[in-house]
């Protein structure tokens, strides 16, 4: 089976949001900033001297972690040419091979950590922090079926 897909701007900048929020630290932060936020405006809601003024800094605090993954995913698509590459994915009984316009890469099945899936994207897993994302337009229910018919005889953890 092979799978051929290339990433778009928009995908890269929503896989940079998800791998950026799905870290604990991150969502303590942000929920730690909401929170500040919510018990501030509590605490001066009756207030009218000017006190919601304070709200600015803490406003720009709950922007600048979006924003910077953000600007920084679409400044690295622009910058890095192989994230915009065309990628072949090549399911094979021994394993996985992904050929770009500039590299190969082969995996065998024991050597994934796991595979999964989510609105946008199936993920391919070499690590818990380390993944390749293909987008689920690229991806029929006839392959996604596939796939996961050869991982579970594999034995290769999945979410599909």
């Amino acid at each position: 089976m092979i799978i051929t897909t290339q990433l778009t701007q928009q995908d890269y900048i929503r896989i940079s949001f998800f791998l950026q929020f799905r870290k604990l630290t991150v969502l303590f932060v942000m929920s730690a900033i909401v929170v500040w936020l919510i018990v501030y405006l509590i605490m001066n809601l009756q207030s009218a001297d000017g006190k919601l003024f304070n709200l600015i800094p803490i406003s720009i605090g709950l922007a600048v972690i979006p924003l910077m993954t953000y600007l920084t995913a679409k400044r690295n698509y622009k910058a890095v040419s192989r994230i915009g590459e065309t990628i072949e994915y090549y399911v094979k009984k021994d394993g996985i091979t992904l050929q770009g316009e500039s590299f190969t890469t082969d995996y065998k099945w024991n050597e994934l950590y796991r595979v999964s899936k989510n609105k946008h994207f199936v993920m391919i897993w070499q690590t818990p922090r380390v993944a390749n994302f293909i987008p689920r337009r690229a991806v029929s229910e006839v392959q996604l079926a596939e796939l996961k018919r050869v991982l579970d005889k594999q034995l290769v953890g999945n979410g599909l």
